[in-house]
């Protein structure tokens, strides 16, 4: 199990912009039949036999896709430019291995129909995928991030401000939380909501 102790190499003439795309998709865990899953919440194939090792670096992949019900997706939410962020913390618990995923994103404005998703919205399970900002120079894809799993699904919670004439913004300021073992980057197709 300790495939992943090599030598790796710095930056020097890689990007390494910060934050996240301006959008962010989120699904509830019941609109979906199929929830892929990384390798690490993959068991043996059979009693008795240890995994294969995969190559470095594929433990924090999901390269399978999420299957949804007819008719269900990912929801886009077009967010404030700048405002995204997701930080990963390690527990400190000597005797923990995990961590907790947050994301943080600010919607601009107020309509009904946020109101009402934020309202109902806090108390589903989801999964949250955020785009990165660079291009992976091996194929020009940008890595996604997905917050919450089906073990460890990510919930959603929101504070709203009107703020002032001279203030700073109005809208919600929301935020996805879910434990997770580490980084997790999804690969797969991202079905979005008709």
């Amino acid at each position: 199990m300790l495939n992943f102790l090599k030598s790796y190499e710095g930056m020097e003439g890689k990007e390494n912009i910060s934050g996240v795309a301006p959008r962010i998709w989120i699904a509830p865990l019941t609109w979906m039949t199929t929830v892929a899953d990384t390798l690490w919440f993959t068991p043996p194939v059979t009693p008795g036999n240890p995994p294969v090792q995969p190559p470095i670096g594929d433990l924090n992949r999901i390269t399978g896709d999420h299957i949804f019900a007819t008719g269900k997706g990912f929801i886009e939410i077009q967010t404030t430019y700048d405002t995204g962020v997701i930080n990963w913390e390690q527990m400190t618990n000597r005797d923990q291995s995990g961590g907790t995923f947050v994301a943080e994103f600010f919607y601009p404005g107020t309509n009904n129909a946020f109101n009402e998703f934020i309202r109902f919205g806090k108390t589903l399970n989801v999964i949250a995928l955020l785009e990165d900002t660079n291009r992976k120079p091996e194929d020009g894809k940008y890595p996604v991030y997905q917050v919450g799993s089906r073990q460890h699904p990510a919930q959603i919670t929101a504070n709203f401000s009107t703020s002032n004439i001279t203030g700073d913004r109005k809208g919600y300021s929301c935020t996805l939380n879910a434990f997770s073992p580490g980084i997790i980057m999804y690969e797969g197709l991202i079905t979005l909501h008709p």
